[in-house]
């Protein structure tokens, strides 16, 4: 129990004093799966600053989204996939371009170590960054929204905040 307990204040120091884009993720059961942001230009459209990059180390592909704010109504985070934020001629996608969005949209929810829900998600550049983030629709995202031949499994869970 008190391992628990430190582990909890372990995790709350640590998210609190690491800004966002420094925060590195693993997904807690396929820890092939990680997570990290990198800093994106801001825009109207993309105000939070920051893409959020998956890695798959299982086929060393990455994923790319851009977080954004919903309307109030439910599920308030979501993502839009994008293409290779890194690439030098990269441009985030208009509000409203399917096509520029490979694996669409999923919803995200941000907690905090004791895994109390953030009442809006802030996953924005400098912020600090939660220790929790779970992205339920990623499972289906990289099985259904994926060709067959580039299929990969990756299980319902928490992306887990391991480095900063």
């Amino acid at each position: 129990m008190i391992g628990v307990f430190l582990t909890v204040a372990v995790l709350s120091n640590a998210s609190a004093s690491c800004p966002l884009e420094r925060a590195r993720y693993v997904l807690r059961d396929a820890p092939g799966f990680t997570a990290e942001f990198r800093p994106v230009a801001i825009s109207s459209d993309w105000s939070a600053g920051v893409a959020l990059i998956v890695r798959s180390k299982a086929s060393g592909r990455t994923y790319d989204f851009l977080p954004y704010l919903g309307n109030g109504v439910g599920t308030l985070g979501h993502l839009a996939s994008t293409y290779d934020v890194a690439r030098p001629d990269w441009a985030p996608p208009g509000p409203d371009d399917d096509k520029a969005r490979p694996l669409g949209d999923l919803d995200f929810m941000v907690l905090d170590a004791t895994y109390g829900v953030a009442p809006e998600p802030a996953l924005r550049r400098g912020a600090p960054a939660p220790a929790h983030l779970l992205i339920p629709g990623l499972e289906e995202a990289f099985w259904y929204r994926t060709p067959p031949d580039a299929r990969e499994s990756a299980p319902t869970a928490f992306f887990d905040l391991v480095d900063c």
